[in-house]
């Protein structure tokens, strides 16, 4: 009983003075691109379509190849604002349903 004692209360120890983790920066960043790549391969299957947004926006992000939601993230909000048949209220609209998802368009 003894021995069991001090086998456990080496295992509280290690893990209290954080010898136990092995979480590097490194492995951190790697998680968070993963993380980055499981959202994009998700809305790469939500087409623009499928968001609740009017017919002349969609048929405008059409118009330039944009035709999923990744697609959309990748462009940004900079290039948003240059198409063609995009104005202010139109991207006001789009990052709406973009927040939905629970994601925001990058500058």
């Amino acid at each position: 009983m003894k021995k069991s004692a001090e086998i456990l209360a080496s295992h509280f120890e290690r893990i209290l003075s954080g010898q136990d983790t092995k979480s590097t920066k490194e492995e951190i960043e790697n998680l968070e691109i993963k993380k980055k790549e499981e959202i994009n391969k998700k809305f790469s299957d939500l087409i623009i379509d499928e968001l609740n947004l009017p017919s002349r926006v969609v048929n405008a992000l059409l118009r330039e190849n944009i035709e999923t939601v990744a697609d959309l993230m990748k462009v940004g909000k900079d290039k948003l604002v240059g198409l063609k048949g995009l104005g202010k209220k139109s991207i006001e609209l789009i990052e709406e349903e973009l927040k939905k998802l629970g994601i925001q368009l990058e500058i």
